[in-house]
């Protein structure tokens, strides 16, 4: 199932922003551009987790992630998304704004 990246889990000591922006970079070789924007939190029905989402600007096309979490990374609009969504990204689905 396809799912929205980054993510990660929060340790102790660290923001949830500054855990974002590391995952964005370790997972996709992006960077932000600016301080991510909260925009809501979901429960996550599968892992039973609560779910942090933001909204990212980013800054350039980056460099090849350092590590290889994802088989496959993909670009696609808000209202094109490919299927299936896993149950949290379908969720998340609802936040996405055209712009």
């Amino acid at each position: 199932m396809w799912e929205f990246a980054p993510g990660g889990v929060v340790e102790p000591g660290a923001s949830p922003a500054e855990t974002i922006t590391t995952e964005l970079y370790e997972e996709t070789g992006l960077r932000a551009a600016g301080e991510p924007t909260h925009v809501a939190l979901i429960y996550d029905d599968v892992l039973r987790t609560w779910e942090i989402v933001f909204r990212l600007r980013i800054a350039a096309s980056g460099d090849e992630p350092p590590t290889s979490e994802y088989a496959e990374l993909r670009w696609y609009a808000a209202d094109d998304l490919p299927s299936p969504l896993s149950p949290v990204a379908e969720k998340m689905r609802r936040l996405l704004q055209p712009r």
